[in-house]
């Protein structure tokens, strides 16, 4: 995990919710493909 001196802020910082490395290789991937998305469509619920 992380140092003992590391404070709940810092650990939270390091980590990403979005455009994770996964995430960008996926849309990348569908992309490529020709297959044309939208991340966040308002059209979309929720």
């Amino acid at each position: 995990m992380g140092s003992p001196q590391q404070g709940p802020g810092e650990k939270m910082a390091k980590i990403r919710g979005v455009n994770t490395k996964s995430e960008i290789l996926l849309r990348k991937a569908v992309w490529g493909l020709g297959i044309r998305s939208r991340k966040n469509d308002p059209r979309l619920p929720g």
